[in-house]
């Protein structure tokens, strides 16, 4: 089985996802998890989309935080794998311009937003109800009619805790 983990904005490829998946798959020795580090300032989305794509064909599972949810969201579109996504950056040319300064690549993120928008991909939605990035609500109206599996738990942008490790013990089965 392949894992495909998409760190967030400014984020690391060893993120809290990643040592999750990597708990929970410790005895067996059948999962690859992949978890490139990405520099989303330096790449423009569709370079990041193939690089990802280059890292990690047919992935079994893909799990994205964040500004990584984004990309996951697509790529569980185009690949039909299971996603999960964490407080998923959507959509993202409403959001990046503001926490990246001098960010060059808003339309081409409107552009895939748009792209993909309207499909319905197989994920699961994991939101913390007190996002200090992201509007928790906006995400729910824009995701939540579409997703098999949502679930808002107390806490930020960064998850973690007992409710959190559940629900990827739960998802990542």
């Amino acid at each position: 089985m392949k894992i495909l983990n998409i760190h967030g904005l400014n984020g690391s490829c060893h993120n809290t996802n990643y040592n999750t998946i990597v708990k929970h798959y410790e005895d067996r020795d059948d999962v690859e998890i992949i978890s490139p580090q990405i520099d989303y300032e330096a790449n423009s989305p569709s370079e990041i989309l193939l690089s990802l794509v280059k890292a990690c064909s047919n992935p079994d599972i893909i799990v994205g935080n964040s500004f990584g949810g984004f990309f996951a969201y697509i790529l569980g579109l185009l690949t039909n794998a299971k996603t999960l996504l964490v407080n998923p950056c959507i959509p993202p040319h409403e959001y990046i311009p503001n926490l990246v300064e001098d960010y060059k690549y808003t339309k081409g993120l409107e552009r895939l937003w748009d792209t993909h928008k309207i499909h319905k991909p197989n994920y699961s939605l994991l939101l913390g109800d007190s996002d200090e990035v992201l509007d928790t609500n906006r995400t729910l109206n824009i995701l939540a009619s579409n997703s098999k599996n949502v679930k808002v738990i107390p806490g930020g942008h960064s998850l973690r805790g007992e409710e959190y490790e559940n629900w990827f013990k739960e998802n990542l089965i």
